[in-house]
């Protein structure tokens, strides 16, 4: 649909995943069809699958020609606009995107550079694998992001099993080895999927590879069980039959060069490692409200000596640590900040009440004034690590607003 009046409010939609496709039919079938809005799509692809089934693809097992949508044939059905590109520039100041030339497998330009501006832009670009800067990962795997990647995957698999079947020489251990590293759902799925598709590419005349010799499929996982995100039953039903597979797993297997760092997966402190090249140390621990684990289980292991350092919420690591027989020091993770990110790893605690309630927060003011003594000596009987107040941060702004004694204020919360 063109915007003949130059009046119409334009949503740029940057990315064709699952979440921009859906977004960008929504909004065509809703705003594009009535005309209230010009709705564009943008993608670096022609066509579209569906994320979670790229392992198949991979393996083989599935036709991407089948299962595929045409972006245009969509923008037509749904009253959307399609452009055929890559973002590589945004200009906020004249609210503007750029898109990348696009060129045929020749070297050709198919399409030349080109700009679009918008009125609202929905960067719907989706994730990517993660390498954690492992020297060698990005050069010597291939990522199972794109129908592309998966696609290469599979003709390198199946150029494997044609060399190994037309070479002069015996089928060499490992020649037919695959590892995949990660077994979440993603590697789950794609070592039982080339279990079978291996097997059934070897029936069809490749007569000198003995599948169950000489193809291996390897699952590596760095957490202590395979879908570590999934409740432990499951993992456990899954990992019997990925054995009956002949799935080799190898779990709690983490590439190291500083030492195992136990951290909380997707706590804040990830995001400091990450940017100072640490990720790849880490050994995802779950959250402690975990009820089928001790809440020591992460300061159980430092005491082990299965990882080198804990990074825990204070008040579980310093307890557990100081009931340890193993010495232990305890220090508070500071604020950090990068190019990318920033951010603290303690912040003010305090009690709250209704803005209205002045009386309840002088009795509880006043009683934290006469208990202050006594609650610092309980903390630190415990091990509970409590640090300065942080200044300027959300928590003291809201009690500067409402006129709270700042000083005292400052006195009365602790902070872990």
């Amino acid at each position: 649909m063109k915007n003949t009046t130059n009046q119409l409010h334009h949503v740029v939609i940057v990315g064709g995943g699952a979440g921009g496709l859906e977004l960008a039919t929504k909004l065509g079938d809703s705003l594009g069809r009535q005309g209230k809005a010009i709705i564009t799509l943008i993608d670096q692809s022609k066509t579209h699958v569906w994320k979670p089934l790229l392992h198949e693809i991979a393996a083989g097992s599935m036709n991407p020609e089948k299962h595929e949508l045409v972006y245009l044939a969509q923008a037509h059905w749904h009253h959307f606009n399609f452009r055929l590109g890559s973002m590589d520039g945004l200009n906020r100041a004249k609210r503007e995107i750029s898109i990348a030339p696009n060129f045929d497998e020749d070297g050709v330009e198919v399409i030349p550079r080109r700009t679009f501006q918008y009125d609202t832009l929905i960067m719907a670009v989706g994730s990517t694998t993660n390498d954690f800067g492992i020297k060698g990962a990005s050069e010597y795997s291939i990522a199972l992001d794109t129908q592309e990647q998966a696609e290469r995957f599979h003709r390198r698999l199946h150029n494997a099993l044609l060399r190994a079947q037309t070479q002069t020489s015996p089928v060499q251990a490992g020649q037919l080895e695959v590892v995949i590293v990660g077994a979440g759902a993603t590697g789950v799925e794609l070592s039982a999927e080339l279990h079978n598709t291996t097997r059934e590419l070897a029936a069809y005349g490749l007569d000198k590879i003995d599948a169950d010799r000489d193809i291996n499929i390897s699952l590596i996982e760095a957490s202590e069980r395979v879908l570590p995100a999934l409740p432990a039953r499951l993992s456990d039903s899954v990992e019997l039959e990925l054995k009956k597979l002949n799935v080799h797993l190898y779990t709690c297997l983490l590439y190291t060069s500083k030492g195992f760092i136990g951290v909380v997966d997707h706590s804040p402190a990830t995001i400091p490692m990450d940017a100072n090249g640490l990720i790849a140390n880490a050994r995802p621990y779950r959250i402690q409200r975990d009820l089928n684990l001790p809440s020591s289980f992460m300061i159980d292991d430092l005491a082990k000596g299965d990882i080198d350092i804990a990074i825990a919420w204070g008040p579980i690591g310093g307890y557990f640590a100081k009931q340890s027989k193993v010495p232990m020091v305890v220090v508070p993770i500071p604020e950090y900040e990068t190019t990318n990110a920033k951010g603290k790893e303690y912040w003010n605690i305090s009690v709250g009440v209704r803005k209205k309630d002045k009386d309840r927060m002088k009795m509880i003011d006043a009683a934290l004034e006469r208990n202050q003594v006594a609650i610092t000596k309980i903390l630190d009987d415990y091990g509970i690590p409590h640090v300065p107040v942080v200044e300027g941060d959300s928590l003291m702004k809201s009690f500067q607003k409402y006129g709270a004694n700042s000083k005292g204020a400052d006195d009365k919360i602790i902070q872990k």
